[in-house]
């Protein structure tokens, strides 16, 4: 009979991240972008590069949409915040852009396309299409309006 210890396989550094993530609601050492970015195209930009594009540029992001807005009294309009391991990049949705794309903002990490709308010395970014992404890590919960 033996009694020795079986060599089992660490978790992956998704994993653990994925495990970090579930209990302590962050992950301490890095982003889950830090996963998802090799498996991205070269166009796909950061969310730091946004802030320093002009005014009607084209933007190209993904991230993890950490808190969507639906204020009362702007017409349908929907704001999303979308994070990934260099900060953040504003979205700003119109209705009919919404209705199409609605699904697809409701996954754990994102593609917006759009072009960048200076204005007061922020920058957002005007959406047109959203696409999912699966990154296969669960993330903790968006801040959203519900």
């Amino acid at each position: 009979m033996d009694l020795s210890v079986p060599r089992l396989a660490d978790f992956t550094c998704a994993e653990k991240m994925a495990a970090e993530c579930s209990v302590m609601g962050t992950y301490p050492r890095g982003h889950l972008m830090e996963f998802v970015r090799p498996t991205l195209a070269p166009e796909v930009m950061i969310c730091a590069e946004v802030d320093r594009l002009d005014d009607g540029a084209p933007v190209l992001v993904a991230g993890w949409p950490v808190a969507r807005q639906h204020p009362k009294g702007r017409d349908g309009t929907i704001f999303v915040t979308i994070e990934d391991e260099t900060g953040d990049a504003q979205g700003i949705l119109w209705p009919h852009i919404y209705k199409q794309f609605r699904r697809g903002l409701g996954s754990q990490v994102v593609l917006i396309a759009g072009e960048v709308s200076r204005w007061d010395g922020t920058s957002n970014t005007i959406v047109s299409k959203v696409r999912d992404l699966h990154s296969g890590v669960r993330m903790p919960s968006s801040h959203d309006w519900h």
